[in-house]
């Protein structure tokens, strides 16, 4: 009798977790193919750096990427790896670019202001550039607005 508890509870289990993974493929196959209304939002465009890998740019334009944001440095002397490639993709797909430097507050600005300098073309037909000020894994320090 005690068994057949068991194989109950496994079968149980088993269906648990078919219907948690069929849950979660749902949810993932929503939110790759979600953005923003056009009706709220009619300019769409997209943040990338290498973690997205390899971008087809010409897809991204025709599927209604208006422009971009590509990640080029970090910190005082990191470079993203894919910034040239992406820079020079975008452009050749005719979608307006920009690039953005993560700050992070582990290294004084002007070294950061200057790792961006170095690697950014000056392009007349660049997007203005960005700063990417996040409140996580940011040094470990006190993000607040006053010590900020």
């Amino acid at each position: 009798m005690r068994s057949i508890a068991i194989k109950k509870f496994i079968a149980w289990v088993a269906l648990a977790a078919l219907f948690a993974a069929l849950i979660c493929y749902i949810g993932y196959r929503v939110a790759i193919n979600w953005h923003p209304s056009i009706d709220r939002y009619p300019i769409q465009g997209v943040d990338v750096s290498h973690h997205q890998g390899d971008i087809d740019w010409n897809t991204l334009r025709d599927a209604g990427a208006q422009f971009a944001f590509i990640k080029a440095t970090e910190g005082g002397d990191w470079i993203d790896s894919r910034f040239e490639e992406n820079w020079r993709e975008a452009s050749e797909a005719g979608i307006p670019r920009g690039a953005y430097h993560f700050f992070t507050l582990c290294r004084s600005g002007r070294e950061q202001a200057q790792n961006f300098i170095d690697v950014v073309p000056r392009e007349s037909d660049a997007l203005p550039p960005v700063v990417d000020l996040e409140f996580y894994g940011n040094c470990g320090r006190d993000l607040s607005p006053e010590n900020l």
